[in-house]
């Protein structure tokens, strides 16, 4: 079953690397491989166009609170993703486990096969940083294709 977040950083909030903070975490294991692209910062970022270990994801991040858009991939293993994914079909087929849609600095939209990993995250939102709204299958088609 794949589930979805919807993430919106709450108004008067523009920390929107705690965000990132919590989404990278909940979404990774130890073997868990991101696989960054489709990246627009607004001013020079350490986030590039590239895999990422969970912890050097989190520091690309770390000082840059203005990466207007990005596409995340979470893969297991080390593994290269295993074909390009551009909606939610190829999503369901790929070997991807989690993938993040951010735009506008404070919009996040989060899809998992892994719902353990969505109910983490979810639980890591538990204060007014953001608002967060879970989403099942039926709800996938909103979102029409899976570029950032």
């Amino acid at each position: 079953m794949i589930q979805a977040l919807e993430i919106h950083v709450a108004p008067g909030n523009d920390d929107y690397q705690a965000v990132w903070r919590r989404v990278i975490p909940a979404l990774s294991d130890e073997s868990t491989v991101w696989q960054a692209d489709r990246l627009d910062c607004l001013y020079a970022c350490a986030l590039t166009e590239r895999r990422y270990t969970a912890d050097a994801l989190l520091a690309a991040v770390k000082d840059n609170n203005f990466i207007l858009s990005a596409r995340l991939m979470a893969l297991p293993d080390n593994q290269p993703l295993s074909h390009p994914i551009f909606t939610a079909v190829d999503f369901c087929a790929s070997n991807c486990e989690s993938i993040v849609f951010c735009s506008d600095l404070g919009f996040f939209d989060v899809f998992s096969k892994r719902p353990e990993r969505l109910e983490r995250l979810s639980r890591a939102f538990n204060d007014s940083l953001a608002q967060v709204e879970i989403f099942h299958d039926a709800h996938l088609v909103w979102r029409t294709d899976f570029l950032a």
